[in-house]
């Protein structure tokens, strides 16, 4: 027997006959299953078990729905049914876990693929109005769109005439019980009787304020008893505890809230070749340029905010480009602030820069400083200043013997200077650091002379200069033999 969902709400049995002249609400004509038919109470105590899995199964044969009215249902189902044959406002509850059904009606005859909800609406004025769909979590206010009260306060201030097509918001909430008179058990805990328990719903968290804290998960609500699958210790293995007594609680706690949380799945045996978790087109028809952006991240309240835009990975995945900017007329922009760009412990590179025609550029600064470097004591190391002019310099040094390489050498014994194909228009400034002479090893133009190799007076010191194929000497008083 099939009924409309309607007119079993008003305990009204509707025959096939008449069943196509039914307005649904969503469909032109009704054949869904109505689990009210069947005898569920949906009261949240009731054990509705068997008269949904017989509505379940007339559903099947019948090819359509199972149609469940506002309420909740409490079940324990061993298999579980295929949630795409579920749809309506109620709550099934099963084993303590809410079973997620549709609110809008499956497609006839197209294996029963969920029917898209679409939203058509014009926006006009300030709040809910203003928005195309507007979601609020934890919080009964209309959505913050053009946020001038009644009487225009503001008004005179706020020129914008903001359109939203669809506005989200999430208020962080808690709820605490006084510690006083709160007892624990294996699997609940009793508050005193003049706590307000109606808020309670099945599936909340339940944490306690030790440390480290106990938690569990509520499956019920009894007098002043509520009841848990288990409590656990934050950090421990798993076994149930109970809680020390008179240790504080607080039902639906919050560590984090979102306003919008998206997962795209790319499961390894579907040929999908790409995925986008956000796109955003911007169709621009007019005139405008600094007023039109993709996104626009504000930051309001007391106190500042961590950060406009965070990429991270979690176990195994990475980002190949925490930002990628193609065919912008500037890849990051900007403005005010204190740093313009922070780098903190890369693997390897703070900036890399490829086939720029210029690879830092400084334009109209209104401070004497290009570049400058410090170490972790503040203390200067580099420092260039828009004039072109070096401040300061610290080249990398080097103190041995044999083959060297670096910008300053303190020789302390023979050496040999690096391939000459290595080093163009490099300088190496070399002293000798030995009482002795020593032999310097490469190919040096030294009056007029290629030379294969050269010796050096003890603590003299003297600077090369590569053109790619030798080093020429320019001499410090005299330093060679």
């Amino acid at each position: 027997m099939v009924y409309n969902k309607h007119d079993w709400q008003n305990g009204e049995l509707i025959v096939p006959d008449t069943l196509n002249h039914l307005e649904s609400g969503l469909d032109n004509a009704s054949t869904e299953v109505n689990v009210k038919g069947y005898g569920a109470v949906g009261d949240g105590n009731t054990d509705d078990t068997v008269a949904i899995l017989q509505a379940y199964s007339i559903a099947v044969n019948q090819n359509t729905t199972v149609y469940v009215p506002y309420g909740k249902y409490m079940v324990n189902f061993d298999n579980i049914p295929d949630k795409k044959l579920f749809r309506g406002s109620g709550i099934i509850v099963n084993n303590g876990k809410q079973f997620n059904i549709s609110t809008t009606p499956n497609r006839n005859g197209l294996d029963k693929l969920q029917n898209p909800t679409a939203i058509t609406k014009y926006t006009y004025g300030r709040y809910n109005t203003a928005t195309g769909l507007s979601v609020s979590a934890n919080t009964e206010d209309e959505a913050a769109v053009i946020g001038i009260n009644d009487n225009s306060n503001g008004l005179e201030n706020y020129g914008n005439r903001d359109s939203v097509a669809i506005y989200a918001t999430n208020t962080s909430t808690a709820w605490k019980i006084d510690t006083t008179g709160v007892t624990f058990g294996s699997n609940y805990v009793d508050v005193p009787d003049d706590v307000d328990l109606s808020l309670v719903r099945v599936g909340m968290f339940i944490d306690t304020t030790e440390k480290p804290k106990n938690t569990g998960i509520i499956t019920g609500v009894v007098g002043n008893r509520i009841t848990v699958n288990k409590w656990i210790t934050m950090g421990g293995d798993g076994s149930s505890i109970i809680p020390t007594n008179n240790s504080e609680i607080i039902i639906n706690p919050t560590t984090s809230i979102w306003g919008q949380n998206t997962v795209v799945q790319l499961n390894p045996d579907t040929p999908i070749m790409s995925a986008v978790g956000y796109e955003m087109d911007i169709i621009n028809y007019q005139p405008h340029r600094t007023d039109v952006d993709g996104i626009t991240v504000i930051s309001v309240g007391s106190y500042p905010a961590n950060a406009a835009f965070t990429a991270r990975k979690v176990q195994s995945g990475q980002w190949y480009y925490s930002l990628l900017s193609k065919d912008s007329e500037y890849g990051l922009h900007h403005t005010g602030g204190s740093v313009g760009v922070f780098v903190d412990t890369p693997k390897t590179t703070a900036l890399s820069i490829k086939n720029a025609p210029v690879t830092l550029g400084s334009v109209g600064v209104k401070t004497n400083t290009l570049i400058k470097t410090v170490d972790q004591s503040n203390n200067e190391l580099f420092h260039i200043m828009n004039d072109g002019t070096l401040s300061k310099l610290i080249p990398e040094r080097q103190a041995a013997s044999g083959n060297v390489s670096k910008p300053i050498v303190f020789a302390t014994g023979d050496i040999t200077l690096d391939d000459t194909n290595k080093h163009w228009n490099e300088v190496i400034i070399l002293t000798n650091t030995t009482a002795n002479n020593i032999t310097v090893t490469a190919p040096i133009m030294y009056q007029g002379t290629k030379r294969t190799s050269i010796v050096m007076k003890p603590y003299m010191s003297a600077m090369f200069v590569c053109d790619g194929l030798s080093y020429y000497n320019t001499d410090f008083t005299s330093p060679f033999v």
